[in-house]
């Protein structure tokens, strides 16, 4: 596959997994899929000597694959020289966009928020719940045969055979 096919296929790339094995099969190198699909993208493309045009996630993103660069260097010794010229040329372009993009999440998520019903509201905090088991009326004990040791009366206790009731 030539360059400006791979180009074209890391950029058409739909999910983390087929970049991923579009990158092991052709570069034979690993991505970290903890990043984005958008930052794997813009590192592959950097290394590629590809200029990114996406969104500002790249401008946040770039800082962090300059660091992760030499993994891919080996491969593209000239790419590695002018990455840092396309991560300069895009940085202010995406500021504008990144801004704007801010009050969407904003808008979606206060639209998501729902008042809670009324009729859903907790149990005040001063009502005390019912205890699940309730114990035994009266004083009711049981004495284990050989160690001697007394416990309450229960219904499971006193079916045992090594205690006796007092």
């Amino acid at each position: 596959m030539d360059l400006a096919d791979l180009i074209a296929a890391v950029k058409a790339a739909a999910t983390k997994d087929a970049l991923e094995t579009l990158v092991k099969d052709e570069l034979s190198l690993d991505l970290d899929k903890r990043k984005t699909l958008k930052a794997l993208r813009a590192e592959v493309l950097k290394g590629l000597g590809e200029t990114v045009e996406e969104s500002g996630d790249d401008d946040a993103d770039g800082s962090e694959t300059g660091t992760g660069s030499p993994g891919e260097s080996p491969e593209n010794g000239t790419a590695a020289a002018q990455a840092p010229e396309p991560a300069a040329a895009p940085a202010p372009t995406p500021d504008p966009e990144s801004t704007a993009a801010a009050p969407q999440p904003v808008a979606a998520t206060t639209s998501i928020v729902t008042p809670t019903p009324a009729s859903v509201t907790p149990p005040a905090l001063d009502e005390a719940p019912e205890p699940a088991i309730k114990p035994a009326v009266g004083n009711r004990l049981l004495r284990h045969k050989v160690t001697g040791r007394t416990v309450l009366w229960t219904p499971a206790l006193s079916k045992l055979a090594d205690l006796e009731e007092v």
